[in-house]
């Protein structure tokens, strides 16, 4: 769904966040995103919530919270026409989250954090930081066979910490 600013999107979701530009919703009888076309980054919502219904669908797995949004943040920056394509481009806004005034999110929580734990300008950063850690991981052959390694720590119990350092 393309929505007309915030009121709109509070008929779909009630009490959503006034910052939110959109969202993406998965359940047994419906699937949807929805968009706010007024939040100023049309485009890289819509490529964003799509690639959380692409990694629901066709990439299901217990990945952390900051993957989660980090691959969808990856994918939301996509260029493309018809010679090419392009994806992991940066987003202005995100990176000028990590260069600006917000302070990050300490790592340790960032790797053990649910979004809906943040609180404030936090999500901006947590956001900013999971692009980067994601665009990092996926930046060479070894650092992907690395995080691969990562994942199959986590689905063994090992702490998020202690199984980025492994």
């Amino acid at each position: 769904f393309v929505v007309n600013g915030n009121s709109e999107m509070q008929k779909i979701a009630p009490g959503i966040g006034s910052g939110v530009g959109g969202f993406y919703s998965a359940s047994d009888n419906r699937i949807y995103a929805v968009v706010d076309r007024r939040s100023g980054n049309g485009d890289n919502t819509l490529f964003h919530e799509y690639t959380h219904h692409f990694m629901l669908h066709y990439l299901p797995g217990p990945y952390p919270a900051w993957f989660i949004e980090g691959f969808a943040e990856y994918y939301a920056t996509v260029d493309m026409n018809r010679s090419r394509s392009r994806v992991g481009l940066f987003n202005p806004g995100r990176m000028n989250s990590l260069t600006g005034q917000f302070q990050w999110v300490p790592m340790e929580d960032l790797l053990a954090s649910r979004t809906s734990q943040l609180r404030g300008n936090q999500i901006h950063i947590f956001y900013a930081q999971a692009w980067a850690l994601t665009s990092y991981l996926y930046s060479t052959p070894e650092r992907t066979r690395q995080f691969g390694a990562y994942l199959q720590a986590l689905g063994r119990g090992v702490e998020p910490v202690a199984a980025l350092e492994g």
